[in-house]
């Protein structure tokens, strides 16, 4: 019997660079204590109460 492994499909980054310079303005202005630089930004998601979070590399 033969079996085929394929690789992983790659899934396209929802977040453009873009927006991860918007994000990563948005948090060095607010009161968090770490520099954020677009490229920390990992993901961001919104909850049921419509809170914004945001996963950084930081």
């Amino acid at each position: 019997m033969i079996t085929q492994v394929s690789a992983p499909t790659p899934t396209k980054d929802p977040l453009t660079t873009q927006d991860r310079e918007i994000i990563a303005t948005i948090i060095n202005q607010s009161d968090y204590s770490k520099e954020c630089k677009p490229e920390d930004v990992v993901t961001i998601w919104i909850n049921s109460d419509d809170i914004v979070w945001v996963k950084t590399g930081v």
